[in-house]
């Protein structure tokens, strides 16, 4: 029985296996041998060579945001960004005694800018910042309304405003 062309003759069973794969054996390490060069693979295919894999022509980019009304970014709310910046100020005016009649303001600007945004269906965005604005302005209202009462309070039992540090109140 002869073998074919190109195949391995068939393997004894009292024999040891061949070396697997044709690979061969590792040589030796050698400290005074210079380490292979890298690489292996060849040289890499460039990706703006207008091909696709296999051969075949590229598929062009995809375009931008796709058909309109579909996917197409959500509108600016005017009334979110107002609300969260005059809540901002509105606590920040409550700090320093001057315009706390800002929070009511952002209050409202907050809850219809939250409205807005609901209704539209999706196609006007920042419920969020309005919902900040919204808790802000409900926040700075009521630290406003407490100063106010305060002040209101320091009025009414004739508090003396006046005092000067070392008067005598006999």
């Amino acid at each position: 029985m002869s073998t074919p062309p190109g195949d391995q003759p068939p393997h004894d069973p009292n024999q040891p296996p061949p070396p697997p794969g044709g690979y061969g054996q590792q040589p030796p390490y050698d400290p005074n041998q210079p380490p292979p060069p890298p690489g292996g693979y060849g040289q890499q295919p460039s990706y703006d060579s207008g091909q696709g894999g296999y051969g075949q022509p590229a598929p062009p980019p995809p375009g931008g945001f796709g058909a309109p009304g579909f996917g197409s970014p959500a509108q600016t709310n005017g009334l979110a960004i107002t609300s969260l910046v005059l809540g901002i100020l509105g606590l920040l005016g409550n700090c320093f005694c001057f315009g706390g009649i800002l929070s009511p303001i952002a209050l409202v600007l907050g809850r219809a800018g939250m409205k807005k945004s609901d209704s539209s269906g999706g196609q006007v965005g920042q419920r969020g910042l309005a919902k900040a604005g919204f808790i802000l302005g409900i926040i700075g209202t009521i630290i406003f309304a407490i100063l106010i009462a305060w002040f209101v309070l320091a009025l009414a039992t004739d508090a003396d405003f006046n005092y000067q540090y070392g008067e005598n109140l006999d």
